[in-house]
Parts: structure tokens; C-alpha cells; sequence
């Protein structure tokens, strides 16, 4: 499964902002140290305890869930690179989804889930290239975009049947 791109965005952020926080206050502990004064003064200055990283944040616990009014065919159209073209996706309760080739496009297997209210869906083509799917939800109709790892993308939106 992958993780949402709000999500990683947040995770990023908060990284960027833990570690200027590390670097202001190793600098300002510096700026304490005595200057160097050619060796004259040989004393040793006491060890500073200097902040350790705080380890990263635990991953909000996410629910992935199956939604029952989803399961089953869903009909409607796809549309990227290779132009539009009727689309046909069945989605199990197993959490399993299967499309069908569609003019130029290879059909996919692999899984599907929702999070956060958002349809999800990731599998292999029948090339072996990886394809994602994410949707808005509304009713039993699905309305979202796709992409490839081999670059191609594009739109689809398909009804429960």
C-alpha cells in the first residue's frame, strides 16, 4: 500500500523543521565554547551534552478498509495516451480488484482499498508495469486519475453496475 501524498508531504515537513530546531541548537551551544586562543590556555573545557535526534514521529495508525457498496462491476470510461476508451473494473470484497484491456490500454490485477474516504487501487499490467488508481467517491460512481510507472496517466470515472 502506499502512503497518501498529504501524508508524506506532513512527514517531510516535519522532518525539515525537527532538523533545523537540531542544527539552531548545536550552533547556539557552540557560540558558548571560549574562543581559541593559540594554546596559551590548555585547560579543557566540561563536555556539553549535545541534543541527540529525536527519533521519527510514530505513523498515525491508518484504517484501510473494503467498502461493501463498491464490490462488484464497475462501467464506465479511461482516458490518457492512448485517447478515451470504454473501461470495466471489478472490484472484490477479498479486496482485490481486475480491469479489462480496454482498447490500448492492458488490464491490471492487484488490490484496492479506501482511505480516508478515497478509493485506492495499485496492481500490475499485463506488461508487468505498475499502475495506480485513486478516486473520489460519490454514491457508487468513481471519479479519479491513474498513472504508470512508465510515465503514462491519465483520468477515469466508472459506476457500480
Amino acid at each position: 500500500m502506499r502512503p497518501a501524498p498529504f501524508k508524506l508531504a506532513v512527514t517531510v515537513a516535519l522532518w525539515v523543521s525537527l532538523a533545523a530546531a537540531v542544527t539552531v541548537t548545536i550552533w547556539d551551544s557552540l557560540a558558548s565554547f571560549p574562543a581559541y586562543d593559540g594554546g596559551s590556555n590548555v585547560s579543557t573545557p566540561a563536555p556539553t551534552s549535545v541534543p541527540s535526534t529525536p527519533a521519527p514521529p510514530d505513523p498515525a495508525p491508518t484504517e484501510y478498509s473494503i467498502d461493501p457498496a463498491l464490490v462488484g462491476t464497475c462501467i464506465g470510461t479511461l482516458d490518457g495516451n492512448f485517447g478515451p476508451a470504454r473501461f470495466t473494473m471489478t472490484l472484490a470484497s477479498s479486496g482485490t480488484v481486475r480491469t479489462d484491456n480496454s482498447g490500448s490500454y492492458c488490464g491490471f490485477t492487484g488490490t484496492w482499498y479506501m482511505d480516508d474516504g478515497l478509493f485506492d487501487a495499485q496492481g500490475r499490467d499485463c506488461t508487468g508495469t505498475l499502475v495506480l488508481f485513486g478516486a473520489s467517491v460519490s454514491g457508487s460512481t468513481l471519479s479519479g486519475a491513474w498513472g504508470a510507472e512508465n510515465g503514462r496517466y491519465g483520468t477515469f470515472t466508472c459506476t457500480k453496475q
